[in-house]
């Protein structure tokens, strides 16, 4: 049982708050604090696609990847990488420091962020500046959203269609960043 205390406590998603796991700096666990049958749903789609990627035993820097369910003092919890720059700090939401960035680097780092996810034909559900942090100012990593709730067999095995879901995703992505999703998708 991993004991949590508001100490740990670090940022808050739609339905999970996050902790730093005492003692191991690489991971934090993320706690269920509404539950209904639609996020359950949700969580577990998100869960299938993290070990679609661990089954591949190869490293995925652009994910945060899922380690494993733990129980914690505050209920079931989802154990997860920790994104954190080279100097030991929480690496943040690309929302929070989406002004300090400017249009042109958001535009790289979503433009390298796009390229990679494609490369490695991975399944994003919802992409969004909160579901994205910004490690030492010079990657994107995702930490909430691998994965498709509907058809997502579909998508993990008919590559044009992946294609097509991902690009839409982005375009809504880029409106949200106020950049050109065909900068975005141009090598």
């Amino acid at each position: 049982m991993i004991e949590l205390v508001q100490e740990s406590y670090f940022a808050k998603g739609g339905q999970r708050a996050c902790y730093e796991v005492p003692g191991k700096p690489d991971l934090c666990v993320k706690v269920e604090f509404t539950e209904d049958e639609a996020s359950e749903e949700r969580v577990e789609e998100e869960l299938q696609a993290h070990r679609k990627v661990l089954a591949r035993g190869e490293s995925c820097p652009i994910v945060a990847l899922f380690r494993g369910r733990v129980e914690t003092t505050l209920g079931a919890g989802y154990l997860f990488d920790l994104v954190r720059n080279s100097d030991q700090t929480i690496s943040p939401t690309l929302r929070n420091c989406e002004k300090e960035l400017g249009k042109e680097s958001i535009t790289s780092l979503v433009r390298a962020f796009y390229h990679e996810l494609i490369q490695r034909g991975l399944v994003v559900g919802d992409l969004h500046p909160k579901n994205l942090v910004v490690r030492d100012r010079s990657e994107l990593v995702l930490i909430d959203g691998l994965g498709a709730v509907n058809f997502a067999w579909l998508y993990y095995h008919v590559g044009p269609l992946r294609v097509f879901k991902t690009r839409r995703k982005f375009r809504r992505l880029c409106r949200l960043l106020d950049i050109s999703s065909e900068d975005v998708f141009v090598r």
